[in-house]
């Protein structure tokens, strides 16, 4: 069975897709030398991010063994993973400093 999503790190909560999927279809990558599945439960473009746990609102999501924002909402296992339900570290630390120089 091919991949069509990519886990960066061991401990993060999304794969990155490599190929588009629609809701209903299976998303296969590999974990910990083992291939692992969860089922998209929404269309998701190429390249963006599913989630492979559910995540809880206000929860921080991993991405790269790292920090990359917040869950503004939650979004369960199979979700997509955007700017819809993610707010960026990034983007905080941004306007965080914005505010500090006013």
């Amino acid at each position: 069975m091919k991949t069509n999503g990519i886990l960066i790190h061991e401990s993060d909560h999304v794969v990155t897709l490599t190929l588009p999927v629609k809701a209903g279809e299976a998303v296969t990558y590999i974990r910990k030398g083992i291939l692992t599945q969860v089922e998209a439960i929404e269309d998701i473009p190429q390249y963006h991010k599913i989630a492979v746990q559910d995540i809880g609102k206000g929860r921080k999501i991993r991405k790269y063994g790292e920090e990359i924002g917040e869950a503004v909402s939650h979004i369960s296992a199979g979700g997509w993973v955007h700017v819809h339900n993610l707010q960026s570290s990034c983007l905080a630390d941004t306007r965080q400093e914005r505010e500090e120089t006013i």
